[in-house]
């Protein structure tokens, strides 16, 4: 059976999100208080309505119970992200994600019943601070605490090795989950696999762990470095 989902608020993540699960086998329901939002999504959707979700009764009478996943984005308008969140999850409603602008945002939306909170902005810097500070480092995703995933370049000192030889998972604890050749990512590899220079990998694993094997800083250090001596 395919999940339900429900789109409350079709700004910017809210409609990227509505658009890339076109494309999975969902049912998708959307609901916007702007009509050309709402217009624009819903030939591709299994239903769209165009209201005030800050009016009484409006998510009970739009929302089915059979819902999986709430997402909710109001854009810049907070507390009517807080007021529905805080609804939902009085509603019985126990799986929402909810878009905030910043770190009091979130805590203040978990604390009234959000299950998830994104903060878009510190997602994408996240991703794009390593490849900054290093070519050999790029996209990092962070699954949680202590596991992230991060597209690094081969070392040196694996290069003309096989995987086998190299031992990444013994020694490093890190998982290899895909390997650049000709500028596309593959995951179909096994041991034998032989790495060549100037290549990018993506590989799981701690920070920690990520570090000792790429040699290159990943997560941030407690001292900012200064410009001049």
């Amino acid at each position: 059976m395919s999940r339900q989902i429900a789109v409350l608020g079709l700004s910017r993540l809210g409609t990227y999100i509505a658009r890339e699960l076109k494309s999975y086998d969902c049912e998708l329901l959307v609901i916007d208080r702007d009509k050309a939002r709402v217009e624009l999504m819903a030939d591709d959707v299994s239903a769209s309505y165009i209201t005030d979700l800050r009016a009484e009764k409006s998510l009970e009478k739009l929302i089915p119970q059979s819902v999986d996943v709430v997402v909710i984005d109001f854009g810049t308008h907070f507390e009517s992200a807080c007021v529905v969140t805080n609804r939902l999850r009085k509603l019985g409603f126990y799986n929402i994600i909810v878009r905030a602008d910043n770190d009091q945002q979130a805590d203040i939306l978990t604390a009234i019943g959000a299950t998830r909170v994104i903060v878009p902005h510190q997602i994408a810097a996240k991703r794009i601070v390593p490849s900054l500070v290093s070519d050999s480092l790029q996209n990092l995703i962070q699954i949680e605490e202590n596991l992230i995933i991060l597209e690094v370049q081969t070392p040196d000192r694996i290069v003309g090795k096989t995987i086998e030889e190299a031992q990444i998972r013994k020694s490093y604890g890190l998982n290899i989950i895909a390997i650049k050749e000709n500028g596309v990512f593959t995951h179909n590899f096994d041991t034998s696999y032989r790495f060549q220079p100037n290549q990018m990998m993506v590989v799981a694993g701690s920070p920690r762990e990520i570090e000792e094997f790429s040699g290159e800083a990943v997560m941030p250090s407690a001292k900012p470095k200064r410009f001049f001596n």
